[in-house]
């Protein structure tokens, strides 16, 4: 990908074997471009830069530089007494000439050998003249000092006034002066208005600029070839091209040369850059090598990437599509949760700025923005594939696992496979849904589907071949990206390999599968798996990564050096700024992180629910308490939490302070019945610290029912409650 095959080489003094640049094989065939006309008329505008001069003309940048011919003409309208007038910038400035420019003793065009010559610029700087007249083919003597040949024509017009007067003295009595007469009054009258053009050009300096940033500028405009002459040059003509309001093109030539070289400091700043292009293939491939350089990052790397990568700058980003491969890029190569905070942060002033709201819709609203045919959430509660071929006749099965709008979760089942259970997504219309072969579309195939993400963590329960008919279950997470690389491929639900020898296998009996053949009659149903779990299927990817990102840092809002009352404070407080729809879709996941388990998630939401100072009650006030929000709110919160996993304790004392509207006892007994709510969560940062936050369930439904009864918790009829619920198998 050599991109300096068509600039010029490096400083003889700076010159590499890393970073030398080589001339094209194709320079030989090379042909030089027309200039514009003006080009070959005195220049109206004389551009200092550290020292060096530069010939411009108002005709060519009125068509093809028009933010700098529009600055030159406030600057022709500036009154003498307030001169300088500037224009600024954080790094530019843009302004008449002072007397006091800082001059260079070597021009620094002059280390640079040419691979291909510059076809218009050149230094007209008297301080920075050329010693030796060079080879006519390169740039450097293609044209003498413009300023040095006016100079040299008026001291040879004047001298030949001289010599003519004294002719005219000598030859007054011959009959040939008045048509030297003549001749001489036209040549004092080019003069004049030589002089008078002279006069007229006006001399800008551009401050903060260098002059090895500043030619490929100018010789883009008056060729619209891209000229870089160095690598070390990249950055500061990037930033003076975007300042000018430069095209893409010569930004894109930057760029590409500038994400090779992209470290921690620059990284934002050429992501920024590359967003800012108008066309898509171009931001496509420069954010595929920004986001190579975040996968090269190593674990000892990620404080310094905090520090200097400022993620509020993505919310700047317009290509949606670029945003998402971004964070997503963050998300898993800069794993510091104070990151993922401030990734959050940028995230939620993106989304504002998407949906032109001042306060951020909830994630429902979000996913219905973009889909309405299904919802984000989804619960399998017991998904049984059964058979009807003998054992000893099997053959693949196609089962629909789950329906969402025009598509379906497929999965496929075949004992005698190397991966005896697949899953894929398939429109429910195709012609290949009873095949198991997988659908190949055209790119643009998929272009009207709307770009969902699916996340989920099933149960998924099947009898291996090597072990003799048990049952065993495995838990296993699904992901997909709604493409034509993902579309129809088929992928494994279950382990392919053996399973290690401690896992422990059920029976038929125990799992109440059917197991019923009948080969008199032809006649089989046997169960051969079951499937539950959740899913999250978010109707586009910013969804889901909102969504991802609370989830990792919604109880880690704290600082680390808070105690733990003062972190239940910060935690509760931004639960309290959240949507209801988006905490409850928040709580619900088997990715979330909670300090300490579930037991730090009853202890905020009570805290949230009956006010920060529930837990400095005394014990004569332990009694049921008014609570906040509406009824059906805080009972959704409740049913996020796994209660299976709070001590029994704490359990009773929320009971105590629940009013019976809430039934805050049958939500309980729901939770511990149902097997989705008695999954683990992810494992909490600091996995030494809270290792018991998961490890074993705490409470079993007889044990609270017997405890709730003791302490007379319970409601009325709370046995013939529990005898009505229905059974949940494992």
């Amino acid at each position: 990908m050599s991109l300096l095959s068509e600039e010029l080489q490096a400083p003889h003094e700076l010159l590499s074997a890393s970073t030398a640049v080589t001339a094209s094989s194709s320079s030989c065939s090379w042909q030089r471009p027309a200039l514009p006309e003006a080009s070959q008329t005195p220049p109206d505008v004389m551009l200092h830069v550290g020292g060096c001069v530069f010939a411009l003309h108002e005709d060519v940048l009125r068509l093809r530089w028009p933010w700098l011919h529009l600055q030159l003409q406030r600057l022709r309208g500036a009154p003498v007494d307030n001169l300088p007038l500037t224009t600024n910038s954080s790094q530019f400035k843009l302004q008449l000439l002072s007397s006091d420019i800082p001059h260079t003793e070597t021009c620094p065009l002059q280390t640079i050998t040419l691979t291909k010559p510059l076809l218009y610029t050149k230094c007209l700087s008297r301080d920075h003249r050329r010693p030796r007249v060079e080879d006519e083919d390169s740039s450097s003597d293609e044209g003498r000092e413009l300023l040095n040949i006016i100079d040299t024509k008026k001291r040879a017009r004047k001298r030949k006034r001289t010599e003519m007067m004294l002719q005219n003295e000598n030859e007054a009595e011959n009959g040939c002066l008045v048509s030297r007469r003549a001749r001489q009054l036209f040549e004092e009258k080019e003069d004049v208005v030589m002089a008078e053009k002279v006069e007229s050009v006006l001399h800008v300096e551009l401050v903060g600029a260098a002059a090895i940033a500043v030619v490929p500028v100018i010789e883009y405009v008056y060729t619209f070839k891209v000229r870089l002459l160095h690598e070390s040059s990249v950055m500061k003509t990037l930033r003076l091209a975007q300042w000018v309001g430069m095209g893409d093109r010569i930004i894109y030539s930057c760029l590409r040369i500038a994400v090779r070289q992209a470290t921690l400091d620059t990284w934002m700043e050429l992501l920024v850059a590359s967003a800012s292009l108008g066309r898509e293939d171009m931001r496509r491939k420069l954010c595929d090598r920004l986001v190579d350089f975040l996968y090269e990052l190593q674990p000892v790397q990620y404080q310094d990437a905090m520090d200097k990568l400022q993620t509020v700058w993505i919310q700047v980003i317009e290509d949606k599509d670029m945003l998402v491969r971004v964070v997503v890029a963050l998300i898993n190569n800069v794993r510091l949760v104070g990151f993922w905070r401030n990734l959050l942060d940028a995230l939620v002033k993106w989304l504002k700025r998407w949906f032109k709201a001042p306060q951020l819709p909830s994630l429902r609203q979000m996913h219905e923005h973009f889909v309405t045919d299904w919802e984000p959430y989804v619960e399998l509660s017991r998904v049984e594939c059964f058979t009807n071929t003998s054992r000893s006749n099997s053959a693949a099965l196609h089962v629909t696992l789950f329906e969402f709008g025009e598509f379906v979760l497929q999965a496929c089942i075949n004992a005698s496979g190397s991966t005896p259970l697949l899953w894929r997504i398939i429109r429910r219309t195709s012609p290949n849904f009873f095949s198991e072969d997988p659908e190949v579309v055209e790119s643009g195939a998929l272009d009207g589907d709307p770009e969902f993400w699916i996340r989920g963590q099933l149960i998924v329960k099947y009898q291996p071949i090597d072990r003799g008919g048990g049952i065993v279950t495995e838990q296993t997470r699904i992901e997909y990206q709604h493409c034509r690389h993902q579309y129809c491929m088929w992928k494994a639900l279950v382990s392919p390999q053996s399973l290690p020898a401690w896992v422990r296998a059920t029976t038929l009996k125990d799992e109440g599968w059917v197991n019923y053949e009948d080969p008199a009659h032809n006649y089989y149903r046997r169960t051969v798996c079951t499937v539950s779990g959740k899913l999250f299927l978010w109707g586009d990817p910013i969804c889901s990564l909102y969504n991802q990102l609370l989830q990792t840092t919604l109880f880690y809002s704290a600082p680390n050096n808070v105690g733990p009352e003062v972190a239940d404070i910060l935690t509760v407080s931004e639960m309290q700024r959240l949507p209801i729809d988006t905490l409850v879709l928040v709580l619900r996941s088997d990715r979330l992180r909670i300090p300490e388990g579930e037991r730090t998630l009853l202890r905020c939401l009570n805290k949230m629910v009956f006010g920060l100072d529930v837990y400095h009650l005394r014990a004569d006030d332990q009694l049921s308490r008014p609570y906040n929000g509406r009824l059906e709110n805080v009972t959704r919160l409740y049913r996020c939490a796994r209660w299976c996993f709070v001590p029994l304790d704490d359990i009773m004392q929320t009971l105590r302070w629940a009013p019976r509207t809430l039934k805050l006892y049958e939500i309980i007994v729901e939770s511990l019945r149902d097997p989705n709510r008695t999954c683990k969560r992810r494992r909490p940062f600091g996995w030494r610290k809270c290792r018991d936050a998961y490890m074993t369930n705490e409470t079993n439904l007889s044990e609270f029912e017997i405890e709730a009864g003791d302490l007379n918790l319970a409601p009325s009829g709370a046995a013939a409650l529990t005898e009505r619920s229905p059974t949940a198998r494992r």
